[in-house]
């Protein structure tokens, strides 16, 4: 199928759902005010210059949290955290418009969303032995706590630059390996200790939450389900 076929049968859909064709916003000039975005409705953002970072956020009680983000022209995507659920990148238009349609859901009458944009050209530069060992960890764990960006530093706070090839082989000679399924199984089933409405997605990265939306599926009919011991039993 050929790339215009494709993108005009994504117009058309984004037509039906509602979706924004109307003028393209640009992230602002890096160093200017950020700019406020309305809620409820989908947005066409263009990608921000090279070396520059584009951040859609939410302003909660005061606190900035980014949704959003799209740096040296590449597309737009979402950012992880329970204040994301809801937002979406609806698509990524084609590369000579160099833009995404973003939909960004209802807030509440406290609380705002703002695009803003920040320099990245002396980045590397800026960069404290804990950010390098940070980006780091977060590339080789599922996310690293500051104890164990710590452990990476020497005595005197500074990055030694066989620490990483020294992490790498401890994880490998060292350590008891975990389990992927174990942990999903964890996660799966969890008990509820209170009620909620039936059917709700939650964010996976939110406390207790169901990586599958349902438990059965069409497959299931007129199938038979047995359910033994004592199911209030903690």
């Amino acid at each position: 199928v050929g790339t215009d076929l494709v993108w005009k049968s994504l117009q058309f859909l984004f037509v039906v759902l509602g979706v924004s064709q109307g003028q393209t916003i640009s992230c602002p000039d890096v160093g200017s005010d950020p700019v406020e975005l309305s809620h409820d409705t989908t947005h066409r953002i263009s990608y921000p210059d090279p070396n520059e970072l584009c951040l859609i956020s939410k302003i909660v009680a005061g606190q900035i949290v980014p949704v959003a983000r799209s740096y040296d022209l590449n597309g737009w995507h979402s950012t992880a955290g329970g204040a994301v659920q809801g937002v979406a990148v609806l698509a990524n238009t084609p590369p000579d418009m160099n833009s995404s349609d973003i939909y960004l859901p209802l807030l509440d009458l406290d609380e705002i969303y703002q695009i803003s944009s920040h320099d990245l050209s002396e980045r590397s530069a800026i960069l404290t032995d804990q950010d390098l060992a940070s980006r780091f960890l977060e590339q080789a764990t599922f996310g690293p706590t500051m104890k164990i960006i710590d452990e990476l530093l020497d005595e005197n706070h500074s990055l030694n630059i066989s620490a990483f090839a020294l992490w790498v082989e401890n994880q490998i000679v060292n350590e008891d390996p975990t389990s992927h399924r174990e942990f999903f199984r964890s996660q799966v089933s969890p008990q509820i200790g209170e009620n909620f409405r039936p059917g709700l997605k939650w964010h996976p990265c939110a406390a207790h939450s169901l990586w599958r939306e349902y438990t059965f599926s069409k497959a299931d009919q007129k199938k038979y389900f047995k359910l033994s011991g004592n199911v209030t039993e903690n």
